[in-house]
C-alpha cells in the first residue's frame, strides 16, 4: 500500500505551483464537492481560528498487524503502539499557510504507507493536532 505517494505529490504540488493559494481542499476522487459546504467550512475555521477542519480519527487508533489485513502495516515501518490524530479519508480543508508548512516537512517525516496516518504525523511534528 503506497497511499501516502498520493500525499507527497498533492503537497508538493501545492508548495511549488499554488503557494499562494488562501486554502486547500484534498478530496478522495469520489467525494462530491459541494461549494457552499466549503464556504461553511471555511467560515468556521476563520470563525474559531483553526487551520484545518474535517473528520478526524483518534487518538489511541492502533495499527493493525493481521497480516491479511488491507491495512497492514509492520512493525518493521511503524513500531508505534497507536497513531497520530489524523484526519479520516474522504476529504480535509487547510490553510494555504498551513499546507506549504506541510510540503516543507514532508521528506523530514518517516513515511506511513496509510495516507491519513501519515498526514496526521506531519500535523503532529507541526504541533497542529489541536486543529484535528
Amino acid at each position: 500500500m503506497n497511499t501516502h505517494i498520493k500525499d507527497i505529490a498533492f503537497l508538493d504540488y501545492i508548495a511549488r505551483q499554488c503557494p499562494q493559494a488562501d486554502y486547500v481542499f484534498k478530496g478522495d476522487d469520489d467525494i462530491l464537492l459541494v461549494p457552499d459546504n466549503i464556504l461553511t467550512m471555511i467560515g468556521q475555521m476563520e470563525s474559531q481560528n483553526m487551520s484545518s477542519i474535517g473528520c478526524v480519527k483518534g487518538p489511541g487508533e492502533e495499527p493493525v498487524r493481521d497480516l491479511k489485513n488491507k491495512y497492514f502495516v509492520p512493525e518493521e515501518i511503524y513500531n508505534g503502539k497507536t497513531y497520530s490524530v489524523y484526519f479520516s479519508g474522504a476529504a480535509y480543508l487547510t490553510t494555504g499557510s498551513l499546507a506549504n508548512q506541510m510540503a516543507e516537512q514532508i521528506r523530514t517525516i518517516p513515511i506511513i504507507p496509510l495516507d491519513d496516518c501519515f498526514i496526521g504525523s506531519i500535523m503532529k511534528h507541526l504541533q497542529k493536532e489541536k486543529y484535528l
